[in-house]
């Protein structure tokens, strides 16, 4: 795992390959066409890849790259650069000229085919995207679990130990479950104080070690303490459908707890297709809680840097290069008169950090009741529904039985594709290292 997003082509790191409007007939409205046929394929594409954990990955690191294009347009918007159209401000540097459109799934960047100078490149091209987004997205959910992987397995060991209580009536030991949950739910409620911040971080700057510059993203959480508050409400509002269709295939299918199916090939096709309109839901709320936590970190890092409450050296290179570029790294803060800002400031006095401090912890605490209740309704083998939480941290929307066999294969799968992409990508570098040294020698 490396540091650094995968390097794209430096023309078009972030560009959908979505032909330019002569090129479907010219007109604004054959634009606006096209460009709202891609949304529905790239969203579909997306449902489609939420339904396997490989797929997951993919859709944590595409959301990645459409956060980091949400933080540089809050940053152009604030601006002097907003008289002139977005487009020109990110034309304007070649680091940035790629984030014009929403990221690809697949191809790179506004890809054209006569544009690759030999089969090797034209290769790479079909497959550029898909690189990135795979591995932003391993990078992506290993920094989330890190923080969220001990709670979520200790609310599965407390709520089988309780049961095993029940069943056994070894009441004697009936504070192990509960006191392992209560801990777990604990771990859970301190970090959300902090992983929020911590993914936008590392979606923005790209760069997975930055999820761990603790001081640096609390000091974002603390001038953002009431956006924080929002966004932690919005997630909890947005888990609300998912917890819901969760339990929903226990009865749906039938009047009962056990749906009628005329066989068990039918019952799992019902559930696969079940599952993919599920994914149909999950995968927008997903996107939409990664593009707000990213603006809110945009808001908090600019504030900071106008504030000189944060050094140039702790900014990542793309932070550095947009905010030079909008002459925003000098000058004093713009005064803010909105009635949030008012609200802001109090927030941030003591007894305003004691109250909200004391909202956010139900806030969170309400997010963990519904797991508790979704999982009480219809429980998941394996202690899926326990230790991910797909608006968090892997968007798996899929939770095929374990008799299925798909869970399984599933997981075999995406470690098959993980270790194919680490022999792979050691290969292309050591292929990449040679050629440097070939070339000087020829020469």
């Amino acid at each position: 795992m490396t540091g650094q997003t995968p390097p794209l082509p430096a023309h078009s790191a972030f560009t959908p390959s979505a032909p330019s409007t002569a090129a479907i007939g010219g007109g604004p409205l054959q634009s606006k066409l096209w460009r709202a046929i891609v949304c529905v394929v790239k969203i579909l594409w997306g449902a489609f890849f939420c339904k396997s954990i490989a797929g997951a990955l993919l859709v944590i690191g595409w959301a990645q790259r459409a956060a980091q294009r949400a933080a540089l347009k809050h940053w152009w918007q604030r601006s002097p650069a907003a008289q002139q159209p977005f487009e020109t401000f990110l034309r304007s540097e070649e680091e940035l000229s790629g984030h014009l459109h929403w990221p690809n799934w697949f191809l790179r960047q506004s890809f054209r085919p006569r544009e690759s100078r030999s089969a090797w490149d034209f290769l790479r091209a079909l497959a550029t995207s898909l690189r990135a987004n795979f591995w932003l997205g391993v990078q992506g959910v290993f920094c989330t679990a890190v923080l969220l992987l001990p709670s979520g397995l200790l609310w599965w060991f407390g709520w089988d130990y309780g049961w095993n209580i029940s069943y056994y009536k070894s009441y004697e030991q009936f504070a192990i479950g509960t006191g392992m949950a209560a801990i777990g739910i604990v771990l859970f409620v301190v970090a959300m104080f902090y992983v929020p911040m911590a993914q936008a971080r590392q979606a923005v700057t790209g760069q997975w070690r930055t999820f761990f510059q603790f001081h640096l993203v609390w000091r974002i959480v603390q001038q953002q303490w009431v956006r924080c508050i929002g966004l932690a409400m919005l997630c909890g509002l947005c888990a609300v459908p998912i917890n819901a269709l969760k339990v929903a295939p226990m009865y749906l299918a039938g009047r009962g707890a056990e749906p009628e199916f005329a066989s068990e090939a039918a019952a799992y096709a019902y559930l696969d297709s079940y599952y993919f309109w599920m994914a149909l839901v999950g995968f927008p709320l997903f996107v939409l809680l990664r593009l707000v936590s990213a603006r809110i970190y945009a808001a908090g890092i600019l504030a900071l840097v106008r504030e000189n409450k944060v050094g140039l050296d702790e900014l990542a290179p793309i932070e550095r290069t947009a905010l030079e570029r909008l002459q925003m790294l000098r000058g004093a803060p713009s005064v803010q008169r909105h009635w949030l800002a008012r609200l802001m400031l109090w927030a941030l006095t003591r007894a305003g950090r004691f109250f909200t401090g004391g909202f956010l912890v139900l806030v969170w605490l309400g997010y963990v009741a519904q797991m508790y209740i979704s999982e009480f309704l219809h429980y998941h083998e394996w202690g899926r529904g326990w230790i991910n939480q797909p608006l968090l941290q892997l968007p798996l929307f899929n939770y095929m039985p374990i008799a299925s066999g798909e869970p399984g294969k599933d997981l075999g799968q995406a470690t098959f594709i993980l270790l194919t992409a680490l022999l792979g990508s050691k290969l292309i570098g050591l292929y990449q290292h040679a050629k440097s040294h070939a070339a000087p020698a020829e020469s």
